[in-house]
C-alpha cells in the first residue's frame, strides 16, 4: 500500500499488524464512547495518558472491559496522585477521563507539577501554539493544536482523537491533535506553507494555525 495510507491507518488508532495486513477498502476502528465523549482507541490513549500499547493489551489481549482499563489508568504512579476539584477527591488519571477536563493526563500532569490552580488546571483549554499572555510567561512551551482535517491533510506526527462525517458532503472528519510548529525565536512560530493550508479554513474564535475542512476542498 501507498505510506501515506498506512500513515493514515496507523493515525486513526489501527494495530499495526491491522494496518499493514488488511484490504484498503476495510473500514476504520469503531469510536469508543465513555462519560459520552467518543474517541478512538488511540485517541483514549493519549487522553487518559495510558501508552498505547498498554491499553491494547489490557482490552484485547487480557479481555478487560474497555472502561475497566480505562480507570485503571497508567503504569506510572505519577499519573495516581490524587487532588480535589468541585469538591471531588480522585486521582489525576480519572481527572483527565472527567469531562469536565479540557486537556489529556500529561497536560493536566505538567499544571500540576507546575502548581496551577486546580480549577484552573482541570478547566482551561490547551493554549494556541501562537500568542502567549503575560500570566503564561515561564511555562512549559505551546502545547499542540487540535484541528478538524480531512483524512488526505494527515501529516507524520498528527494523532487522530476522533471521527465523525462532515453534515453536508457526508465525508468523513478527524479530530486530530498536531505538534506545534517549531519556534523561530521567543512567541514566533514558522508560518505554515501555503501548499499545507489549502482546503481549510479556521473554525470560529480558532489561533491563526487553526483550521478545518472546507466544503468542497481537494482530498489529498
Amino acid at each position: 500500500m501507498k505510506t501515506a495510507t498506512l500513515r493514515g491507518r496507523l493515525a486513526l488508532g489501527w494495530d499495526p499488524e491491522d494496518a499493514i495486513t488488511r484490504r484498503k477498502n476495510e473500514e476504520p476502528p469503531l469510536l469508543f464512547i465513555h462519560f459520552d465523549r467518543a474517541l478512538t482507541f488511540r485517541g483514549w490513549a493519549e487522553q487518559s495518558g495510558i501508552a498505547y500499547r498498554t491499553l491494547y493489551t489490557r482490552v484485547f489481549t487480557n479481555g478487560m472491559k474497555f472502561r475497566d482499563a480505562l480507570l485503571q489508568g497508567p503504569d506510572d504512579p505519577g499519573f495516581a496522585v490524587p487532588f480535589t476539584v468541585f469538591g471531588e477527591t480522585k486521582p489525576l488519571h480519572r481527572w483527565a477521563l472527567d469531562p469536565r477536563t479540557n486537556c489529556t493526563a500529561a497536560t493536566l500532569r505538567r499544571r500540576f507539577e507546575a502548581n496551577w490552580p486546580l480549577e484552573a488546571a482541570v478547566t482551561e483549554k490547551p493554549l494556541p501554539a501562537t500568542g502567549t499572555r503575560p500570566e503564561d510567561a515561564g511555562r512549559p512551551a505551546p502545547e499542540p493544536l487540535t484541528l478538524r482535517i480531512t483524512a488526505g491533510q494527515l501529516q507524520p506526527g498528527d494523532n487522530v482523537l476522533a471521527i465523525d462525517q462532515d453534515p453536508v458532503t457526508g465525508t468523513p472528519v478527524l479530530t486530530i491533535r498536531r505538534p506545534p510548529p517549531p519556534t523561530t525565536g521567543p512567541g514566533r512560530t514558522v508560518p505554515v506553507p501555503r501548499t499545507q493550508a489549502q482546503g481549510v479554513v479556521p473554525l470560529p474564535g480558532s489561533p491563526p494555525g487553526s483550521a478545518t475542512p472546507r466544503a468542497g476542498a481537494p482530498n489529498r
